[in-house]
C-alpha cells in the first residue's frame, strides 16, 4: 500500500521498466512503450512476476498523472463553490470541465491487478486519496452532476 505521491514517485522512478518489458513474453507492453499503444486487458490465465509488476506500473503512472492534477481539479472546484447557487452556471461549469471530469472518473482510489484467472486472485493497490482531495471532491461532485436528470435534461 503506498501512503503518500512520494512513495509512488520512488515506485515509479526505480521500477526497471525496459528489463522487464524484455523479459515478459506478453508484448503488449512493448508496443505500449514504444509505439505508445492502449494495452489491451490480459486474458492469461496465470501470469508472471514482470507482467504483473508492468501492469501495476503502467496503472499507478495513470493514476499518478491524474493525482498531479492536484491544483487544476482545485480550481475547477473553487469555482464550483463560487457558482454553485446557479443552476445555469452550473451546468455551463459541467460543460466546460467535461474532459477534466471524463480523466476523474478513471481514477480509482484501490488499483487491482489480476494475477490468476483460475482461480481469480488480484493484487489491490490503495492510493493515498487524502492527498487529493481536490481530486476526490471533483469526481464525486462532477460525476452527481454530469448524470443528474437536470443535466440530462438541459
Amino acid at each position: 500500500m503506498y501512503t503518500d505521491l512520494l512513495e509512488i514517485q520512488i515506485y515509479l522512478r526505480e521500477k526497471k521498466l525496459q528489463h522487464l518489458i524484455e523479459k515478459t513474453p506478453c508484448r503488449k507492453w512493448d508496443k505500449w512503450l514504444n509505439q505508445n499503444e492502449t494495452p489491451f486487458p490480459c486474458v492469461c490465465t496465470s501470469r508472471n512476476d514482470e507482467c504483473i509488476s508492468i501492469e501495476i506500473y503502467y496503472k499507478i503512472l495513470h493514476s499518478y498523472n491524474l493525482m498531479k492534477l492536484e491544483g487544476t481539479f482545485k480550481a475547477a472546484i473553487e469555482e464550483y463553490h463560487k457558482i454553485a447557487h446557479n443552476k445555469k452556471a452550473i451546468i455551463a461549469w459541467a460543460k466546460h470541465h467535461e474532459e477534466l471530469g471524463n480523466k476523474a472518473s478513471l481514477f480509482k482510489t484501490v488499483i487491482k491487478v489480476k494475477t490468476s484467472s483460475n482461480p481469480y486472485t488480484t493484487i489491490d493497490v490503495a492510493l493515498p486519496t487524502n492527498e487529493v482531495p481536490f481530486l476526490m471532491e471533483f469526481r464525486k461532485t462532477f460525476t452527481e452532476l454530469y448524470y443528474s436528470d437536470e443535466y440530462e435534461n438541459y
